[in-house]
């Protein structure tokens, strides 16, 4: 088998499972949020992706201390690189 094509077939899992993460007592953390976007993105869905990531930026900065300032800076750039067609 084609590497590249076990992990295309374990995407779909892995969305169920970040999605599911989301849903637990610590669902809110950022991060989880933040690989969820990226899975989606990898699956060609990215106006899921930046939602994901829009979460996991609001998240960030709600969290103590204003969050983790390196990974809110990656959200950015993500958000700004991976822009919906039709968005401003």
């Amino acid at each position: 088998r084609n590497v590249t094509g076990v992990q295309t077939c374990a995407l779909p899992i892995s969305v169920t499972w970040l999605e599911k993460a989301t849903q637990t007592d610590r669902g809110g953390d950022a991060t989880i949020w933040d690989h969820l976007g990226d899975v989606q993105l990898q699956m060609k869905d990215v106006a899921k992706a930046r939602q994901s990531w829009e979460k996991a930026l609001k998240t960030s900065k709600e969290e103590r201390n204003n969050g983790d300032p390196k990974l809110q800076k990656k959200l950015e750039e993500k958000l700004q690189l991976h822009k919906v067609e039709g968005a401003k």
